[in-house]
C-alpha cells in the first residue's frame, strides 16, 4: 500500500461528516452500480485540465473498506521526470470496518489536526517536508450511509490549501465529493462516459476492452427476489410478489421450508420511496433504542424484534434508508427467544443488513439481474 493511499484511509476516515441523502430533489436519478471507469470520468469532469491516466485503486487498499467500495487514481499534467498531480478518490459504506477504525480521529476540533469544515465537507491537509513528502489535501463528505474521500498530491503544501494557488483547488475537491453521481448507484450517463474514457486502464487486466455501460431497469419483484436469494445462504422454497405492496413500491414474499431444527419461515422484503417524516421517526427511534427495548442499530440499518409469546412466534425487522429508498425486510415463523442477531437459521440478520446496503437494490435494477429474471428458478411463483 502506498503512503498516500494509507494516508487517504487514515485521514479520510478521520474526517466524518453528516448529511442528507446523496440524491437531493432535482438530482439525476440513479440507474446503475458505480464502476471505476465511471468514477475516473467524474474526477476528470471536476478537475481542470485533461486527465493523462486513470486506474483503479488496488484491492489491498480498498479491501478494508468493504466489497462495495470503489476507488480510482487519476493523474493530471505530467511532465518529463514527473508523473504529474495525483487525485485519488473512493466511495465506501460509512459502516465498513476500514472507516470505523478511524472514527475516533474524525473531529476537526482537535488541535493536532490541520482540518476545517467547508460546505458540509471535512477538509484535512498535511504540510510537506522538502526532499521527503510534498504533503497532501483531503476532503471527505458523508451522506447517509456512504462516505466519499478525495485526496490530492502534487506541489508542496505549505499551509491552509484554501489560501494557496494549487493546480487542484479546494473548490474542485469539494465539488467532487459532494457530486450526487459519486455514489454506489450512479447515472447511466456516467457509466456510458466511463466506458469510453480513453485514459482509463486496469493494470490487473492489460489490453482488455473497456467495459460497456451498466444499464439499469426498474426494480421488479423478480429482480428483488433474485437479489434477496443472492444474500441468503438457505434456498427458498417459493417466492412471489407481495400483494400488500402497490407501485411504486416493490415487494416479495419468500417461504423457507423447515430444516435444521427450524420451523417454516416467511420473509417479506419491500422497497418503498423514502418518506422524510418516516425516516425522521425511525432515526429518532434509533437514537434512543436499546437492546432491552427490542431494537439495535446494525451496519447502517435498524434491527427491531418481538419475542415469542404463546402461539405468536415473534418477528424480526430490518429497515434502512438509502438513495431515496426505504428497504424493509421482516420475517417470522421460528420462535424468537433471544437476540435475533445470534440466531442461526434460514434468514440471518446480517444477511438482511447486507441486502439492505447492496448498491444494486434501489430505484433501478442492474441489467444482469433483469436478464436473470427472464429465466427465474423453479421456486419463483408468478
Amino acid at each position: 500500500m502506498s503512503a498516500l493511499a494509507l494516508a487517504v484511509l487514515i485521514s479520510g476516515a478521520a474526517l466524518g461528516s453528516c448529511g442528507a441523502d446523496r440524491h437531493p430533489p432535482g438530482a439525476a436519478e440513479p440507474s446503475g452500480r458505480l464502476t471505476p471507469p465511471a468514477l475516473a470520468w467524474l474526477v476528470d469532469e471536476h478537475i481542470e485540465g485533461e486527465a493523462s491516466s486513470a486506474e483503479p485503486m488496488t484491492a489491498s487498499t480498498l479491501g478494508r473498506l468493504g466489497e462495495d467500495a470503489v476507488g480510482v487514481r487519476v493523474r493530471f499534467r505530467p511532465s518529463e521526470g514527473d508523473d504529474g498531480d495525483l487525485v485519488e478518490v473512493f466511495t465506501a459504506p460509512w459502516a465498513s470496518p476500514g472507516m470505523r477504525e478511524y472514527r475516533p480521529l474524525r473531529s476537526c476540533a482537535s488541535a493536532a489536526l490541520s482540518c476545517a469544515r467547508i460546505q458540509g465537507v471535512s477538509l484535512r491537509w498535511d504540510t510537506g517536508h522538502p526532499g521527503e513528502d510534498p504533503g497532501s489535501v483531503m476532503a471527505l463528505h458523508r451522506s447517509g450511509s456512504t462516505a466519499v474521500v478525495a485526496s490530492f498530491a502534487g506541489p508542496m503544501i505549505t499551509g491552509d490549501p484554501r489560501e494557496l494557488d494549487l493546480p487542484v483547488s479546494v473548490d474542485e475537491l469539494v465539488g467532487l465529493v459532494t457530486d450526487p453521481r459519486v455514489a454506489p448507484v450512479t447515472t447511466t450517463e456516467a457509466l456510458a462516459q466511463g466506458a469510453r474514457f480513453e485514459v482509463y486502464d486496469d493494470p490487473a487486466t492489460p489490453g482488455r476492452d473497456l467495459p460497456g455501460p451498466v444499464l439499469s431497469d426498474p426494480a421488479t419483484p423478480a429482480t428483488l427476489a433474485l437479489l434477496t436469494q443472492d444474500h441468503t445462504a438457505w434456498d427458498a422454497a417459493t417466492a412471489g410478489p407481495d400483494p400488500r405492496t402497490t407501485p411504486p413500491e416493490v415487494g416479495i414474499i419468500m417461504q423457507f421450508p423447515p430444516q435444521g431444527g427450524w420451523a417454516a419461515t416467511t420473509l417479506r422484503v419491500a422497497l418503498r420511496p423514502a418518506q422524510r417524516e418516516l425516516r425522521g421517526a425511525s432515526l429518532r427511534r434509533e437514537a434512543r433504542c436499546a437492546e432491552s427495548d427490542g431494537c439495535a442499530p446494525s451496519g447502517g440499518a435498524l434491527v427491531a424484534w418481538t419475542h415469542a409469546d404463546g402461539a405468536d412466534p415473534g418477528s424480526i425487522t430490518v429497515t434502512r434508508w438509502r438513495a431515496g429508498v426505504m428497504v424493509r425486510a421482516s420475517w417470522t415463523g421460528h420462535p424468537v427467544t433471544g437476540d435475533p442477531r445470534q440466531l442461526d437459521g434460514p434468514v440471518l440478520v446480517e444477511e438482511m443488513v447486507s441486502l439492505a446496503g447492496d448498491p444494486g437494490l434501489g430505484i433501478g435494477a442492474p441489467a444482469d439481474l433483469t436478464q436473470r429474471a427472464e429465466d427465474m428458478p423453479a421456486w419463483w411463483q408468478y
